[in-house]
């Protein structure tokens, strides 16, 4: 999961940079839309794709310490920044979730609180609303003390979030901003998708209204105006001076789609080194997406010390302690094989692992990229009295 979350933000980073210098300023609303829309979705997908190579890193894992009495067999759980990362992470996820929903509700909340319009099937929001006008899916919200000049505006301008489904793209990207929290870019790019369904009503509703007039309503009922994460709203006050310069802008000439086939070679990089990697065909792994298990688990693996290790009687008249790190390969099919000692406080116990560890019945093999893949492990095991 870590992995996956590592190269999804990775991929999303690059394509969203790219948006930032390449296309951001351009008057393409739609394809800008649909470019933030599809490089989320993608980053979402390339790391599923079946690697066509199998990528190595380089660290040592090295399991749970085993400890060995005269007696009795423990285990000590060694210390894992893995561990840690993942509590920090479902933290933050659970702690953004709220938040959304904390949002959601209270959007869904004044929809309720809403009544119709009999003659044209629209809402009036409660006239302690703080929205001008806002949608939400395929419903438009107008305050009920709006002037007719306002009113009409605003309608022609909810009309377009309605009926483009902008509602979708913002929950879509609120999801994605819970999910990969730890990344401000994802937050970034909500805002920007956010402002480009702002030009694009503009555009649609000044072009059917006079242009300077609908301006002046859109400055005049913009100030002071909050209004939700998850709606969008006619009197979106962030980015006034960008949507005012975007409506009188002239527009981007043509040729300046060749700003999108400019983003093809790096979606073409980060597939090649996201899914391809040249490898040798008997390649052993120190660091998998998943790594080996003995069958049954830690538990199982314990048992079956406890069943096998001798404490050496030499040693135990000697009253010796030591440690013994024995490195063996699970391989694709679990068997344990290439087991040695990679490092021993005391050669008197040294024997007595590689013999236990040797002896280890199959286990199940670590996978990376859907395959079955070697890998390499380090048992630490303390003879202790």
């Amino acid at each position: 999961m870590a992995l996956y979350l590592l190269h999804s933000t990775v991929c999303f980073s690059l394509l969203f940079l790219a948006y930032t210098v390449l296309l951001k300023n351009t008057t393409f609303f739609q394809s800008n839309r649909f470019y933030l829309l599809v490089s989320a979705l993608l980053s979402l997908v390339f790391p599923l794709l079946p690697s066509l190579g199998e990528a190595v890193e380089i660290s040592n894992q090295t399991l749970a310490e085993v400890i060995v009495g005269s007696e009795k067999i423990t285990a000590e759980n060694s210390f894992s920044w893995l561990t840690v990362i993942t509590v920090v992470y479902f933290i933050g996820f659970f702690i953004s979730m709220f938040f959304f929903i904390k949002s959601l509700q209270k959007t869904i909340r004044l929809v309720d609180n809403s009544r119709m319009f009999l003659q044209n099937g629209m809402y009036f929001l409660p006239e302690n609303s703080p929205h001008t006008a806002f949608s939400f899916f395929g419903k438009i919200f107008i305050h009920p003390q709006l002037d007719i000049e306002t009113q009409s505006a605003a309608i022609a301008h909810e009309k377009v979030h309605a009926s483009q489904h902008h509602t979708v793209d913002i929950l879509f990207y609120e999801l994605l901003c819970v999910v990969f929290w730890f990344n401000p870019l994802y937050r970034l790019a909500k805002n920007q998708l956010a402002i480009l369904h702002e030009f694009i009503a503009d555009e649609v509703a000044a072009h059917n209204n006079d242009k300077v007039q609908y301006a002046r309503v859109l400055t005049a009922r913009a100030f002071g105006v909050p209004y939700s994460a998850v709606v969008n709203s006619f009197s979106l006050t962030n980015n006034l001076k960008r949507r005012l310069i975007m409506l009188h802008k002239t527009k981007t000439n043509r040729t300046g789609l060749v700003r999108y086939v400019a983003t093809i070679p790096l979606l073409a990089m980060f597939l090649f080194f996201n899914s391809f990697t040249f490898t040798k065909p008997d390649e052993v792994f120190d660091k998998v997406e998943k790594m080996p298990e003995f069958k049954g688990g830690q538990q199982e693996l314990i048992n079956y010390l406890v069943n096998n290790i001798t404490y050496p009687d030499d040693a135990k008249k000697a009253n010796l302690t030591g440690k013994v790190f024995v490195e063996f390969v699970v391989d694709k099919s679990g068997k344990v094989k290439d087991v040695a000692v990679k490092k021993s406080d005391n050669a008197v116990f040294d024997a007595e692992a590689l013999r236990v560890v040797s002896s280890m019945p199959d286990w199940v093999p670590g996978e990376n990229g859907g395959k079955k893949v070697s890998v390499k492990l380090t048992l630490p095991i303390s003879f202790a009295l």
